[in-house]
């Protein structure tokens, strides 16, 4: 994962340092917080041994025991365990990343485990779901101007968002096998959900997206400076999420290898669609020679190699991956800065309702449903039409007649 991740701001306590085991920095961290943070043990302290395991003090043998696989290895009077909910929590983010490929959501799932783990003193097999509803309404943190930490009341998105967190690692935890039975019968980690039983919110997600219209779209893309490296870049990746209709990080993703020219001409590009589904589809000509365009600007055009990212940060203090590129948090905030100049409320536009408004341009230009759907690379054709009934105002025809009857002398 990329090192210059921040300290989750949902997270107020220090995350301890780890070694316990190989594999991703995030997992390690993430075991650390299962191991050190989950555990209990009151005002008692809490060493690493060597190789990283974690060495329990008298208090904690009983607690710790409930959920080790094989007991525990005896060192100088105290005992060494390796805990296997911290193993149950890397195989986890493990597993959501394969399944998605998306670096994105592991982190997203990553940091609402880091926060649980710190919020909730319990240790992970005796959670209740009180536990899980409260810390679902905890109040969400994020960071203002310097050091300012600022709390909002969590939005039934939130609430939902990290119950469904949760409630998905359970179900992982309770398929893995820890030991056996005098029997010989497999014994799951745990055997209960706590986040099953909580109630979650119902969550229209695209409620609050509204697609912008021809006229705002053009304003948009005008406000867009185009006489400096920073400019071009912004017109090229806005334009490529309008004419693509791509997710966020679908396009940020992008290396220079996924693009590729055609003997007619013609651009198309790879990338990686959610549920890891790869896609290979043409880049519209707009976007295209945007994309040229701001290569060439950056002189980069004979230089730039196979592996490397198609954005680069130019100077605006945005963050950039362990690999130089661009992270999706600059894009999203430079969009909003350009909806600020055409007085487009940046509350109700983020990278998504790009995606939106790329797919009601081209049902206004005439698209019917079934290349909506595919544009948008959905499953579903029902999906699409919630998509496009998100973005449309409900027209009201009849409210002239109805007028004109209220107004009609007796």
């Amino acid at each position: 994962m990329p090192s210059t991740r921040r300290e989750p701001v949902d997270n107020p306590q220090p995350t301890p340092a780890c070694r316990c085991y190989t594999g991703p920095k995030a997992a390690r961290t993430v075991m650390s917080l299962f191991v050190l943070g989950s555990l209990g043990g009151g005002e008692e302290r809490q060493e690493q041994g060597e190789q990283g395991m974690v060495v329990a003090t008298e208090g904690q043998r009983a607690l710790i025991g409930d959920v080790l696989d094989g007991g525990a290895l005896a060192r100088g009077g105290e005992s060494v365990v390796e805990d296997p909910w911290a193993r149950c929590a890397a195989a986890f983010l493990e597993a959501k990343e394969k399944k998605t490929g998306s670096a994105q959501t592991r982190d997203h799932y990553e940091r609402t485990l880091r926060a649980f783990a710190a919020a909730c003193p319990t240790h992970p097999a005796r959670v209740t779901p009180g536990e899980v509803q409260a810390f679902a309404q905890s109040p969400a943190r994020r960071r203002g101007r310097g050091d300012a930490v600022v709390e909002s009341p969590a939005r039934p998105a939130t609430v939902a968002r990290r119950v469904a967190v949760l409630s998905s690692f359970y179900r992982f935890a309770m398929k893995q096998v820890v030991g056996h039975d005098a029997q010989g019968r497999p014994m799951p980690l745990c055997t209960y959900n706590p986040a099953a039983a909580v109630d979650r919110p119902r969550v229209d997600p695209y409620r609050s997206v509204r697609g912008l219209g021809q006229k705002q779209t053009k304003r948009l893309l005008a406000a867009i400076p185009r006489d400096t490296p920073l400019g071009l870049r912004d017109h090229a990746l806005l334009s490529m999420y309008l004419y693509t209709g791509r997710r966020r990080e679908e396009i940020i993703a992008l290396r220079w290898r996924d693009i590729e020219r055609g003997d007619d001409g013609r651009t198309f590009f790879r990338y990686r669609g959610k549920g890891n589904k790869m896609g290979f589809r043409e880049l519209p000509r707009p976007a295209a020679d945007a994309l040229r365009t701001y290569i060439g600007a950056t002189g980069r055009t004979q230089t730039i190699r196979q592996d490397d990212p198609l954005w680069l940060p130019h100077g605006e203090g945005a963050r950039k991956r362990v690999d130089g590129a661009l992270t999706s948090n600059a894009v999203y905030r430079r969009l909003k800065h350009y909806a600020t100049l055409v007085d487009i409320d940046p509350q109700t536009l983020s990278l998504h309702g790009l995606r939106h408004t790329g797919a009601k341009l081209r049902r206004q230009v005439g698209a019917s449903i079934e290349e909506v759907q595919r544009f948008l690379d959905h499953t579903s054709v029902a999906t699409t039409q919630i998509y496009l009934r998100a973005t449309d105002a409900v027209d009201d025809p009849l409210a002239d007649k109805v007028a004109a009857l209220l107004e009609k002398e007796e």
